[in-house]
């Protein structure tokens, strides 16, 4: 938690793989299926 770095970069993984899911469950609406 003292690493602004480390932290940040967790955060960004982890927004990603959030989108990610998200796409995946509710992307179908953009007709991408």
């Amino acid at each position: 938690a003292s690493h602004p770095f480390f932290t940040g970069t967790m955060q960004i993984v982890d927004t990603a793989g959030r989108v990610e899911r998200f796409e995946r469950r509710y992307g179908r609406r953009k007709g991408r299926e």
